[in-house]
C-alpha cells in the first residue's frame, strides 16, 4: 500500500498538488469486506446477537485500519432511518512529501 501511496504522491507533486488531495487511509471496500466477514464469524460463533452491534463492527473496522478510529452512523433519508446502512467516518490521508519513498 505504501508503494501505491508513494507513486500517487509523486504524480501529484509533478502537478503541484501535494497537500491539496486526500483519500481514505485504507481501502474502504476491503475494510468493509474483511470487517463484515469477521463480524459474521462472531455472529456464527454466538459472540454477537441478532441485532447489529455497532461497537463490535467499528472495532473490527478500526483494527483493519491499523488503529485509525472508525465510527459509523445510520443512514437517514428524510424521516426514515436505515439502521443496517452505515455511513463511515475516519481520518483521511492528505498526500505530502512524507509519502514519497
Amino acid at each position: 500500500m505504501a508503494q501505491v501511496i508513494s507513486e500517487t504522491a509523486k504524480k501529484l507533486k509533478e502537478g503541484g498538488q501535494l497537500g491539496r488531495m486526500s483519500t481514505w487511509p485504507v481501502p474502504v471496500a476491503m475494510m468493509n469486506t474483511i470487517a463484515a466477514s469477521e463480524y459474521a464469524i462472531k455472529w456464527i460463533n454466538g459472540e454477537v446477537g441478532d441485532e447489529l452491534d455497532t461497537k463490535v463492527l467499528e472495532e473490527l473496522m478500526t483494527e483493519y485500519a491499523n488503529g485509525i478510529v472508525v465510527t459509523t452512523t445510520p443512514y437517514v433519508e428524510g424521516s426514515t432511518e436505515y439502521k443496517t446502512f452505515r455511513l463511515i467516518m475516519m481520518d483521511f490521508l492528505t498526500y505530502g512529501e512524507e509519502h514519497i519513498l
